[in-house]
């Protein structure tokens, strides 16, 4: 993996399937598997978003809460350009760690692509509950003014709900 040979990492990790090797406390294999054919497919082969998403489902099956592969099957998604399925795996990601950043920017990021501003500022204020270096912070609080301004509310009212916040101490 590290040498980025993608066949050959494609090859280990089927042999290790096919000699029924148990990748269930390492799903790095799974990622790593999954993730080797999209690299080969942007390289030259041109039809393997399915070998990667087999890879990725033989993992689920293994741990269907691995915030690591619910996260690679959203990337997978929006590489065949599926939102819905994409949405779907940041979701379910989630309703396992609402916690998540990385998760949370890029169903904001989605949502509002995609128009859907109601859900992007519900998702945003999750977002904003977590503790956010200055410059993720700014970039939330930008998004959802976007947001409120795509649905034609006011925009102060961003500033307004943050300095009641500040305010309240939350």
């Amino acid at each position: 993996w590290k040498g980025r040979n993608y066949r050959r990492v494609i090859y280990c990790n089927r042999y290790m399937m096919d000699l029924g090797c148990d990748f269930s406390e390492t799903p790095v294999h799974y990622y790593n598997l999954a993730s080797s054919y999209i690299k080969i497919d942007k390289e030259d082969i041109g039809n393997e978003p399915d070998s990667a998403f087999w890879a990725l489902n033989k993992g689920l099956q293994v741990n269907n809460n691995n915030e690591t592969l619910l996260e690679l099957g959203a990337y997978l998604s929006k590489e065949i350009d599926d939102i819905p399925k994409a949405i779907y795996y940041l979701d379910k990601v989630i309703s396992i760690n609402e916690n998540n950043p990385r998760v949370l920017e890029q169903l904001s990021d989605i949502y509002g692509r995609e128009e859907r501003y109601e859900e992007q500022i519900e998702i945003i204020d999750l977002w904003l509950k977590i503790d956010l270096d200055q410059k993720k912070y700014k970039k939330a609080i930008g998004l959802k003014k976007q947001a409120y301004k795509a649905l034609g509310k006011e925009t102060s009212d961003v500033d307004k709900e943050r300095w009641m916040a500040d305010l309240d101490g939350t």
